[in-house]
């Protein structure tokens, strides 16, 4: 099942919310609250087949597409939660803000789990999301998006992030990082693998924390800190440069094949890695999801975290 969006919409007749609702993917509660039980929410490419959404997405906006547009668009003060929505082809042009799938304004907030975000760019950062307000991301795979020069996968530009038991995969870039914080983030038992043409998979000039996670086989330097980053019992390992840079990093207990970071050096002998989940897979109810400290600065701004409600 799957929605196909040929271009922007922004309310009244043939909205988006008619959109969603004629598709069936439970567009009966679409504020705050989205479940698409593993549908697809997509923009149509000019010239493609019905279905047919192949092709290369590149950075800019030259050749047959009509200008891109991001998917989602959570406005300053509003709340989204997704659950098991796939959503692909979304593109955020230059000096946008980035989020080609979505994009969380300042004071609002995002919750994502068992979803997919997947072949979605940017002409420069964020190609999958962009945050200035509060998001976290559980269960979630992010894979095969690209990013404009320079740009990112994931950005944080200066809100909170969090992101759990998800995976970050197969994103392409022209320098920048994968994921690129200016808030604070939180990378908590996730995987950030396979990532190419970046110069860092995780960089930071805020406060990121990585916990139990794996940063291995991406291209560029595991973890590149400019302010406050700390990564602790986690493997970094495999990247083409080193696997810890910057003189402030924290933690311990951690394997990193050169021993830059805090901890043990070490040939972790990586097997294959697969997805942590897939849309649709995984509930869990987001009281267990974020912790006292996501929840806590939510409190602290005024803003109210989504929530899943019961669908009877």
């Amino acid at each position: 099942m799957s929605a196909v969006l040929l271009h922007g919409f922004t309310g009244g007749p043939a909205s988006f919310r008619d959109l969603v609702a004629g598709a069936g993917l439970g567009a009966r509660a679409f504020a705050p609250f989205l479940a698409g039980h593993g549908a697809t929410v997509t923009r149509q490419r000019t010239g493609a087949a019905d279905g047919d959404q192949s092709g290369d997405e590149s950075g800019d906006e030259s050749g047959a597409d009509p200008p891109g547009f991001r998917i989602f668009d959570v406005a300053p003060g509003a709340r989204l939660a997704l659950d098991g929505v796939v959503i692909r082809g979304g593109h955020a042009p230059a000096d946008a803000g980035g989020g080609g799938a979505v994009r969380v304004g300042p004071g609002a907030s995002l919750h994502v789990q068992g979803s997919r975000l997947t072949e979605n760019s940017s002409a420069d950062v964020g190609a999958a999301l962009s945050v200035s307000g509060f998001a976290d991301v559980v269960a979630t795979t992010i894979i095969g998006n690209r990013s404009g020069p320079g740009g990112s996968t994931v950005e944080n530009a200066g809100g909170l992030l969090q992101i759990v038991r998800s995976t970050i995969a197969g994103n392409r870039g022209s320098g920048g990082s994968t994921l690129r914080d200016a808030g604070q983030t939180e990378v908590v038992n996730s995987t950030v693998v396979d990532n190419t043409g970046h110069e860092a998979a995780l960089e930071t000039t805020g406060t990121l924390d990585v916990v139990l996670s794996t940063v291995a086989r991406n291209d560029g330097n595991g973890v590149v800190d400019h302010a406050g980053a700390a990564v602790t019992s986690s493997l970094v390992t495999g990247n083409t440069g080193a696997a810890c840079v910057g003189a402030t990093i924290t933690g311990g207990d951690n394997l990193s094949g050169d021993g830059s970071c805090p901890g043990t050096s070490g040939d972790a002998r990586l097997g294959p890695l697969e997805e942590q989940s897939r849309a649709g897979r995984h509930r869990a109810p987001a009281a267990q999801i974020a912790p006292p400290l996501f929840q806590s600065e939510c409190r602290k701004a005024g803003v109210p975290r989504p929530r899943f409600y019961q669908r009877h």
